[in-house]
């Protein structure tokens, strides 16, 4: 298949996909400072990409806005970057502020059940890009790829009328922020997730 044809199809794809979840695929600053204005300042606490041009020049944004949090079950903010060797090297330089540096084998992705393996002390919450509500992972493979977590925590970090009344009062909630750096093709998704 052309390559320009299978973009455009991956692209309108993601944009008919995030339509009908509630979800928002831009490339501009306006949605990250819509979304960064609409959760706990602490989600973005150690998260390097906050210069507008930075945030400009990704590959592909998608935003899962608060609003869709009842729907989802989360909600968060999803940036690609597909660069050259100078520019991967300089933005993967912003992942040294990270608290963990991991491989696939001790993390949880989410959404999807959530099976601890026994033989990790501590088990972080990465994006699970595969899943419907997400669909990142034609951009990057999270299996070759390393991931750092820049911030997690328990608790809410939106607002109280966005989560559900639930019965179960088991049930957590937190966040996780990191990036996926893929070295072979150059590609770095930055992530802030939310459940």
């Amino acid at each position: 298949m052309n390559h320009n044809i299978y973009v455009r199809f991956v692209m309108y794809s993601l944009i008919i996909g995030f339509f009908l979840t509630g979800c928002t695929v831009t490339n501009n600053f306006k949605g990250y400072e819509t979304f960064k204005k609409s959760v706990s300042p602490e989600v973005f606490k150690n998260f390097p990409i906050d210069k507008k041009k930075i945030i400009n020049d990704s590959y592909v944004q998608l935003v899962n806005f608060p609003t869709s949090f009842t729907s989802l079950g989360h909600c968060g903010l999803f940036m690609c970057y597909k660069v050259d060797s100078v520019t991967f090297k300089e933005m993967n330089k912003l992942s040294k502020s990270s608290v963990a540096n991991l491989d696939t084998s001790c993390v949880i992705k989410f959404p999807s059940s959530i099976n601890k393996p026994e033989f990790c002390t501590i088990n972080y919450i990465v994006p699970n890009i595969s899943d419907s509500t997400i669909d990142l992972d034609s951009l990057i493979t999270i299996n070759t790829s390393n991931i750092h977590i820049f911030n997690s925590g328990d608790g809410k970090y939106i607002d109280n009328e966005f989560y559900e009344v639930d019965k179960e009062t088991t049930k957590k909630h937190g966040f996780s922020s990191g990036v996926f750096v893929e070295n072979k093709s150059k590609t770095l998704l930055y992530w802030i997730l939310i459940w």
